[in-house]
């Protein structure tokens, strides 16, 4: 129970990743288990095994696999990490099987902490059901919605061989030194020799910059690095084999020789330093929740989003003043974790733009809170940041956007102010047709709003700032009343002059106390009953006045295509009757808004209420927006009208999240989805004849 005024923000709900949709997964990683820490356990420097089968078996209702109501297998291959993963699975049994192991590796010991995590959970090969040079987990049930990231297997080398790694790594300071904030480097070519000096093994740096060569016999063995990107090389060679220096020789990439054997099982002493007299640029794109332009604590990641490298004025060839002067230098995705990176640049000046496809989102405030780490440097109009000079060598990560979904909201009312006291009274009537411009805190227009039959206006999806609303469309003569009285800000008027300041926006801000008061205003006294009918091709608008009919001058019809930018089709003078229709002969391909404008002879506007056509489909159902964030529209085939219809939105789970029974529908219905989580549901729609459509809805 809400009272006048009052504001309650305590109604909360808390939801567990996977059970929303429904469905599950299941990973995760198959590893060397050298002798170097517990055996059974993934210990630190333990890298991951590429290339091994991994096959997902459902177990069925019973829980045994082999039965007749064992589902579909599923089958991957573990990456350079040696990770992999299952996702999409509906709750039920399942089991992991390991084939295409690498020859002369046994599994470890199974089970052998009761940290599932780390543990490796794979049977002996050929054990437990598992068919020869294979090894299978026990039977595991997922829950609905349950992520299983648990499922692992450890690969012990054959028995008194040794292992040998380690590092390649961007030596951003050009120290020979591997510093905290100093990347690997992927990619990289290690050829692994022998004592004479003879190539006997190859692999590439795996996406942290490891490498690993295991199961070799004991002897003398050396490394070289190679296939460094254009435009790097070596940084300079510790004078010892420490472990966090680079061992790489500057002229030839090779090692020296470390000696394997009883005494020395694991090596991880080989690494290489890369160092460029080129340049580097990336950083970071995260949903700022808050909207206040500042990467906060909590506030996530986001992977997916398109960035794009231009250098102003240069195009590929890097020579100011040629034909591909305007193309992109270079573009990527953000990664898993929100992050992206240029490298390998010339030095010069470059811009980076980020690219969103979800409908309703926005970038966030630039340049806010003094830290140039932590702020979103892409404008909020064009998702482009202004220039970034990069110098050889230089390795900017501060280039970062912040992403938001607006749901603010502001409004409200402009109303006659009869007795001029400044409060709105119950018997004084609201104003239409009243245009309220809302500018940034710069003075640039943004949103445009009209005030409608009833008086009321607002502004939906305003983005986080400071604001102002210019008010303007008034009759002749009338101008507004005094602000600020009686101290009830939900009843006064807040314009001065006509404007109202000082209007303080956050993503969470719900105000609809801005309102106007007017004197001397005329009102138009007559109600408007507008309705719009699709006819074939053509669009049917009739509309039915009552009241003071000799006040009313004429009557404009106007339509838009995006609901806020109106233009006139017809005008229809005034008469005596109370019964008029127009026909629209060339509808808008898509959606159509009508909305008729009455004037008064004294230049007083009065608006009707809006009504929504869409054309171009004719016998199908169709909805609009789509994604959506607040309101569907859903257009029903002539079938549908005038019988009842059922409306339902589904989630992924099966439940019904929003309902609607139509007794009579019309051509368009609508459905509020503004208070439903982000994600994919399913819209049926049913009527009496039993003709059941589905379609799927994405929420924003």
């Amino acid at each position: 129970v809400l009272t006048a005024g009052q504001s309650l923000l305590g109604l909360d709900a808390g939801l567990t990743a996977g059970v929303a949709s429904g469905l599950g997964s299941i990973g995760n990683k198959i590893w060397y288990d050298l002798p170097i820490g517990i055996t059974g356990v993934q210990d630190a420097g333990e890298l991951g095994v590429q290339g091994v089968t991994v096959t997902l078996l459902d177990a069925g209702l019973d829980g045994i696999v082999g039965n007749a109501d064992d589902g579909a297998s599923r089958t991957t291959t573990s990456n350079a990490l040696g990770e992999y993963i299952f996702t999409g699975l509906p709750a039920g049994n399942f089991a992991v099987q390991f084939s295409n192991l690498p020859a002369g590796y046994t599994v470890t010991t199974q089970n052998a902490t009761a940290d599932k995590t780390l543990d490796s959970d794979g049977g002996p090969v050929g054990t437990g059901g598992a068919p020869a040079g294979a090894s299978r987990t026990a039977v595991i049930n997922l829950a609905v919605g349950e992520d299983n990231m648990t499922m692992d297997l450890g690969l012990i080398p054959p028995a008194n061989t040794n292992s040998l790694g380690n590092y390649v790594w961007f030596d951003r300071n050009n120290d020979g030194i591997q510093d905290v904030n100093e990347r690997g480097v992927a990619g990289i070519m290690v050829t692994l020799y022998n004592n004479a000096g003879t190539a006997i093994a190859y692999t590439t740096t795996n996406p942290d910059g490891e490498y690993l060569f295991t199961g070799l016999i004991d002897g003398n063995y050396s490394t070289g690095f190679s296939n460094l990107p254009a435009g790097f090389d070596f940084t300079m060679a510790s004078l010892t084999n420490t472990a966090n220096g680079s061992d790489a020789d500057r002229t030839n990439g090779r090692t020296a020789n470390v000696t394997l054997n009883a005494g020395n099982r694991n090596d991880r002493s080989l690494d290489a330093g890369l160092i460029s007299s080129r340049a580097a640029l990336g950083n970071y794109v995260w949903m700022d929740n808050d909207g206040n332009g500042v990467q906060n604590a909590g506030e996530p990641a986001i992977p997916g989003v398109t960035v794009t490298l231009f250098r102003p004025g240069f195009g590929l060839d890097g020579i100011g003043g040629n034909a591909d002067d305007a193309l992109p230098v270079a573009s990527m995705i953000t990664d898993q974790n929100g992050l992206y990176i240029f490298v390998n640049l010339l030095p010069g000046t470059y811009q980076v733009s980020f690219t969103t496809t979800p409908t309703g989102i926005k970038f966030t405030l630039l340049d806010t809170g003094g830290n140039d780490n932590l702020d979103s440097d892409a404008n909020p109009a064009t998702g482009r940041t202004g220039d970034v000079v990069l110098a050889a060598g230089d390795i900017n990560l501060t280039v970062d956007a912040g992403l938001f979904t607006p749901r603010a909201v502001i409004g409200n009312f402009v109303w006659a102010d009869g007795n001029s006291n400044g409060i709105q009274d119950a018997s004084e009537p609201g104003i239409s047709g009243v245009v309220i411009t809302l500018l940034d805190g710069g003075g640039t227009p943004v949103a445009v709003a009209v005030t409608d039959g009833e008086g009321g206006y607002l502004f939906p999806n305003v983005a986080p700032g400071n604001y102002s609303m210019v008010f303007s469309n008034l009759p002749t003569g009338v101008t507004f009343t005094v602000p600020n009285a009686g101290g009830n800000v939900a009843i006064d008027s807040d314009v001065t002059g006509t404007v109202i300041t000082g209007i303080v926006v956050t993503t969470t801000t719900v105000n609809l106390t801005y309102d106007g008061g007017v004197l001397n205003a005329a009102i138009l006294p007559i109600q408007v009953e507008f309705t719009a009918i699709k006819k074939n091709a053509t669009a049917e608008l009739n509309w039915k006045i009552t009241g003071d009919l000799k006040e009313v001058k004429e009557f404009v019809l106007e339509r838009s295509a995006n609901g806020s930018s109106y233009a006139a089709i017809a005008n229809q003078l005034a008469d005596t009757r109370t019964s008029y229709q127009k026909i629209d002969l060339q509808p808008i391909a898509g959606v159509n808004y009508y909305r008729l404008k009455i004037i008064s002879f004294s230049g007083e506007i009065k608006y009707s209420d809006i009504r929504v056509l869409v054309f171009g489909n004719k016998g199908s159902i169709s909805i609009f927006p789509n994604p959506v964030t607040e309101v569907l529209y859903i257009q029903l085939p002539d079938s549908f009208n005038g019988k009842l219809v059922l409306m339902d939105l589904v989630n992924q789970a099966g439940q019904i999240v929003a309902t609607k029974s139509v007794k009579q529908a019309s051509q368009v219905e609508k459905m509020e989805v503004s208070n439903l989580a982000p994600g994919v549901y399913l819209l049926r729609i049913q009527n009496s004849n039993g003709t059941l459509e589905t379609m799927k809805v994405k929420v924003n």
